[in-house]
């Protein structure tokens, strides 16, 4: 089910990713849209590297500890992109 969670969330990132291109000005992405983007992409990454782990646990019956730290560095750098990129005005710039 995880596979299918990662691949269908990988779909709706390209799907995102389009839309973000297409809106006038084309080809030209908001900072609003690219950390909504970055933050999704982040979130596809932690399912990849879950499932990863969940792999390697099932072939060997062993966690590799580089691997959990991994997700929850990424899970980190998240949750700060998706929880503060309110905080970015159009120019780039935090409040």
């Amino acid at each position: 089910m995880l596979a299918v969670v990662v691949v269908l969330s990988t779909l709706h990132l390209g799907v995102r990713i389009a839309q973000e291109i297409w809106k006038p000005p084309r080809f030209l992405i908001a900072v609003q849209g690219l950390l909504e983007i970055f933050g999704y992409f982040l979130l596809v990454l932690i399912g990849v590297k879950l499932l990863e782990t969940l792999m390697a646990h099932i072939k060997k019956d062993v966690i590799h500890v580089s691997v959990v730290l991994e997700v929850v560095l990424i899970a980190m750098a998240a949750s700060q992109l998706i929880l503060k990129h309110g905080t970015i005005d159009a120019d780039g710039v935090g409040e």
